[in-house]
């Protein structure tokens, strides 16, 4: 039970319980793509559980950005394409944006690229890949982590793909079955203290229901 407007970062609390509960961290977790981030890769490859979570793509993740910049859907650094063994880009015009510098952002390492004055600046397509910036377009790129290339690469495998679709049927069917059927859709006690006993009974009732279902399937197939 949290009181954080997004649960991204229970992920490693979980598995800390988990491993309190059973003796052993989970040789592998599956999540939905909330959980899917560098920080929650890096810290679940430390640990050697192998992550699977959908990635969002990057220029999902850029939109927002983008948007709030003036730089269209079409002109984000998803469209740029990395040349010269990843020191240089290709912008969707077909002019060079050179490397400028290396920094760190949020605790993510980025290469910052920049385009010449002179190609942004008679380029027909200036406002909608520039926006509100006034000087020449500039993209940073992240530089991923052994562990994060790792689970990329990961995430694009087959096997991979098909053991995440087990997901629903065991994580989404219990929220089904309390929101839905047993139309337990909000909290009637406030507090966390509180509102997590009403959690632990409406997860005791459910593991009561299944225990119910599969002692009758049981005793019907005898």
């Amino acid at each position: 039970m949290t009181t954080d407007a997004n649960d991204l970062r229970q992920l490693m609390p979980a598995l800390e319980r988990v491993e309190n509960n059973c003796g052993t961290v989970p040789a592998t977790v599956i999540a939905d793509t909330g959980y899917a981030t560098r920080d929650n890769v890096q810290q679940t490859a430390q640990r050697q559980t192998e992550l699977i979570a959908p990635w969002k793509q990057t220029v999902s993740r850029q939109a927002g950005a983008c948007a709030r910049n003036g730089i269209e859907a079409g002109f984000t650094a998803a469209a740029f394409k990395s040349q010269a063994r990843g020191n240089e880009l290709l912008c969707p015009a077909g002019k060079t944006l050179v490397l400028i510098q290396q920094r760190i952002q949020h605790g993510v390492a980025q290469k910052v690229f920049e385009a010449a004055a002179r190609d942004c600046g008679r380029c027909q397509w200036r406002t909608q890949c520039c926006g509100k910036r006034a000087g020449p377009r500039r993209v940073a790129l992240p530089v991923e982590s052994a562990a994060m290339r790792q689970y990329l690469k990961r995430m694009q495998r087959r096997a991979t793909k098909k053991l995440y679709q087990r997901r629903a049927e065991i994580a989404e069917f219990p929220h089904l079955w309390t929101k839905g059927v047993q139309q337990l859709r909000r909290f009637s006690v406030r507090g966390v203290l509180k509102a997590g006993m009403e959690a632990l009974w409406m997860a005791l009732a459910y593991n009561v229901a299944q225990w119910m279902r599969i002692q009758k399937t049981a005793a019907q197939a005898a």
